[in-house]
Parts: C-alpha cells; sequence; structure tokens
C-alpha cells in the first residue's frame, strides 16, 4: 500500500513537472517572439533608411557655372582635374550645346521661351557627385572647390545636402544600435552558459524560439497586408539572409533561455 502511495506521489510529481515544462516554453515562446517583433521593426526601418540614403546621395549634386568665353578643351581639362580629386565620386561635363539639350530633356517649354527672348546659348558647366564623407563636410569641401577652381561657382541644393548629411548619420547610428544590441545579447548568452545550471530540454527551447520567430515574421507580414503596404515592401521585410538570421537568433535565444529552469 505504502509502494503504491509513493507511486501515485512520483506520477503526481512528474506530472506536475511536465505541465510546468509546457508553461515554461510558452513563455519562452513569447518573450522570444516579443524580441523578434521588435528585430523584424528594426530590420524595416533599417532598410529604409539605407534605401532612402542611397537615393539622397545618389542623387544629389553640385553644378560648377563657368565663364560663358570657357573652351571645350579647357572645359574637358578641368573635368578631368575635377575626377582626379579626393571625395569627387563621379563628373558630368557640359559644353554649351550639350547644357541646353540637357535643359530640353528637362523642360522643353523653358528652352523654347529662351530661344524667342533671343537666348541661344547656355553657360558651360559641371556636374559634381561627391562620395558620403565630402557630403557628410560639405562646407570643408565647398570652400576647397572655391580656392581650387576660382573661375567657377558652386551651386547646391542645401536642403538636399542637409537630408542626406542627417540620413547617412541616422543609417551610421542604428548600425551601431544593432551591433551593440547584438553584442549584449551574445554576452548574454555566454553567461548563462557559464552559470552552474542544467541544460536540459535545450532541443524544446530551441524550437520554442524558432517557432516565436517564425510567428513573429508571419506576424508582422499579417499587419502589413492588412494596411495595404506589403507589396511595396516585400523584398525589404522578407529578405532571406536577415529571416534566416533571425530565426538562428530566435533559437538560441530560445536555447539560452531554456536554461534557466531546472526540470
Amino acid at each position: 500500500m505504502q509502494g503504491t502511495q509513493t507511486e501515485l506521489a512520483d506520477d503526481f510529481l512528474a506530472d506536475k513537472k511536465k505541465k510546468n515544462a509546457v508553461y515554461f516554453y510558452r513563455k519562452i515562446c513569447l518573450l522570444v517572439f516579443a524580441m523578434a517583433m521588435l528585430w523584424q521593426g528594426i530590420l524595416l526601418v533599417d532598410n529604409y533608411a539605407k534605401q532612402y540614403y542611397a537615393q539622397l546621395q545618389g542623387s544629389f549634386k553640385m553644378i560648377l557655372t563657368l565663364p560663358a568665353n570657357t573652351t571645350d578643351e579647357e572645359l574637358n581639362k578641368l573635368g578631368e582635374k575635377l575626377r582626379a580629386r579626393v571625395g569627387v565620386a563621379a563628373v558630368g561635363v557640359f559644353n554649351s550645346s550639350a547644357a541646353l539639350a540637357a535643359v530640353r530633356r528637362q523642360n522643353p517649354q523653358l528652352v523654347d521661351t529662351m530661344l524667342l527672348l533671343g537666348t541661344h546659348k547656355m553657360p558651360a558647366y559641371l556636374e559634381v557627385y561627391p562620395n558620403a564623407k565630402a557630403v557628410a563636410g560639405l562646407q570643408s569641401f565647398t570652400d576647397n572647390l572655391a580656392v581650387q577652381f576660382p573661375q567657377a561657382d558652386v551651386h547646391y541644393n542645401a536642403e538636399h545636402a542637409r537630408l542626406t548629411a542627417n540620413a547617412g548619420l541616422f543609417c551610421k547610428l542604428l548600425r551601431l544600435v544593432e551591433m551593440v544590441a547584438l553584442l549584449a545579447l551574445l554576452v548574454f548568452m555566454f553567461l548563462v552558459e557559464a552559470a552552474p545550471c542544467r541544460a536540459a530540454h535545450a532541443g524544446a527551447g530551441v524550437f520554442s524560439g524558432v517557432v516565436a520567430a517564425a510567428g513573429a515574421c508571419i506576424v508582422g507580414a499579417g499587419v502589413l497586408y492588412l494596411s495595404g503596404h506589403l507589396p511595396e515592401i516585400w523584398n525589404h521585410l522578407f529578405s532571406a539572409k536577415q529571416q534566416v538570421m533571425a530565426l538562428v537568433m530566435g533559437g538560441l535565444l530560445g536555447w539560452t533561455l531554456a536554461k534557466w529552469q531546472r526540470f
């Protein structure tokens, strides 16, 4: 009789431990899901920020207008000199005819008006596309251009330059935050690994983490689908490399959290 009672007690404790384990895995899944949702949001912001910065950087240019008596030979020499300058990504050379044709492509009515007013020529100019470092220190870059090319007048969109510099700074700060957060997570995993506790049921923890990370991806896609913006950002949210990384990190985090529980 005493043996039967002992067996019943053991079965009760085993059943209780099993229920506690299932409950604990649910908590792991919920925690990893919350972190994975934050990761999906950061990925989306990061991808959009990089795309926005690339568009701003690629479209920003400076115009160097030259005197009307500048010959094509002098113009080409100035272009070659600019191309060799540090901080310049690309240079476009436009003589009077090319300048008029470029304006005609962008605004034919303006060219027709100029011809009616008797203006048949446009001043030659150079299009200068500075690199990211030059845009970040644009004032110094512009001053150096004015000293090196005193015959040219430098023009650019100051608001465009400000937005480009700010977008580049935002991307760098966001990348730094991501690196610090990832490093902190890896240190956290290492500390738990070194803690004096058993790593039982690690496979269930990994499974819970992977399921939570996959669920965050699905929920994020569902929210975007309901908002009507899923098609336009599909490539940003569902980058294969980033989503695989999310699943891997979710599994590692679930495995780490599982080692805190004594089974």
